[in-house]
């Protein structure tokens, strides 16, 4: 699927060093992924959305509370 030319996976997320971890465990085994922009790393308030890259063909939400 990641190697459809029409698919790109946004992550989000508020606190950036959650960003900075999600990213090293991307580079993991996706680097190339994050270098060519299919995976895509935000920092933002998930209450807000990515209009900006809307429409979404999936939406999946982990949500913790403390």
């Amino acid at each position: 699927m990641m190697n459809h030319p029409d698919v790109v996976v946004y992550g989000l997320d508020h606190f950036r060093g959650i960003l900075s971890i999600s990213k090293k465990n991307i580079e993991k085994s996706y680097k190339h992924m994050l270098d060519i922009g299919k995976i895509v790393l935000i920092e933002g308030d998930g209450r807000n959305g990515l209009e900006e890259f809307a429409p979404f063909d999936v939406k999946f939400y982990i949500i913790f509370d403390r």
